[in-house]
């Protein structure tokens, strides 16, 4: 079963959050101990199937994971939050471990505040 956690912005600016997840939460600052991400892959899908964005934790850098520190660094450039002004859109974080399982870790809402 996924979290749930609802982002919020504001339109002109870039998005860049880094959550931990930890052996028992995803959090925003440091507790617990940290999910090894090693050989992890993720991706981000933003909206529904008409319109969404799907990025990975590939060399364009938009999904980012640290390893052994159990990060994960969330970048979307603002001209992709742009398209979803004034919106509050869905959003699904999925990984997928290194045998290779894929699950849901995080769920909610992305808003961008005009």
């Amino acid at each position: 079963m996924s979290g749930t956690y609802s982002f919020n912005m504001y339109n002109g600016e870039d998005f860049d959050r880094t959550l931990t997840w930890s052996t028992s939460i995803i959090t925003v600052s440091l507790g617990g101990t940290p999910v090894n991400l090693t050989g992890y892959t993720a991706s981000l899908t933003l909206g529904s199937v008409q319109n969404f964005i799907t990025t990975t934790s590939s060399a364009n850098g938009l999904i980012t994971l640290g390893g052994t520190a159990g990060t994960i660094r969330l970048f979307i450039p603002a001209s992709i939050c742009a398209q979803f002004s004034g919106t509050s859109i869905s959003y699904r974080l999925f990984t997928t471990n290194t045998s290779p399982e894929t699950s849901c870790l995080l769920a909610g809402s992305f808003k961008v505040s005009p």
